[in-house]
């Protein structure tokens, strides 16, 4: 984070899902400014489920303070992850 000075623990106080013409809105509301509120509009989403070992795997310290709020996506980096761990076999056999 460029400037630990202004960062926020971002919690969700409230939370409200819409539907109109089959584009779904979710608003994330946040307890006050700084933290932001966040609508997230879709009219078609998927969403998987990892478990905390897989990202712990691909970043150990994927929920320390002051780190950002967006990453890489998780599971191209454990595959990245995976093919260095295949790759170092290779090379050590």
């Amino acid at each position: 984070m460029e400037d630990p000075d202004k960062h926020c623990q971002w919690v969700v106080m409230d939370f409200g899902i819409k539907e109109t013409d089959g584009v779904v809105d979710v608003e994330l509301k946040s307890i006050a400014p700084p933290c932001p509120n966040v609508v997230i509009k879709f009219s078609d989403i998927e969403v998987s489920t990892l478990r905390p070992e897989v990202i712990d795997e691909v970043d150990p310290a994927w929920n320390r303070p002051y780190g950002p709020l967006a990453r890489m996506n998780l599971s191209s980096l454990r595959e990245q992850l995976i093919r260095r761990k295949s790759s170092d076999r290779v090379s050590n056999e």
